[in-house]
């Protein structure tokens, strides 16, 4: 989806700013849809992050296929 492409183009910053005008309004099911997207997007987010930060504990251990095993 396009809007997806463009959300993944946001700084963090950016999204969370979007995400809190988007459900301040749940009327809109197109707010909802979009909302739902970058809920995704911030988890997805987070969850690289948190698995590289384990693999720094781990003494680097990680390989670099293993950080996000879902965009391999």
């Amino acid at each position: 989806m396009e809007s997806e492409k463009y959300f993944k183009n946001l700084s963090n910053k950016e999204l969370d700013s979007l995400y809190a005008v988007l459900v301040r309004h749940p009327e809109s099911t197109e707010n909802m849809r979009q909302a739902k997207e970058i809920e995704k997007i911030m988890l997805d987010r987070y969850e690289t992050c948190h698995n590289i930060k384990i693999g720094f504990k781990n003494n680097n251990k990680l390989k670099p296929t293993e950080l996000n095993p879902k965009n391999t």
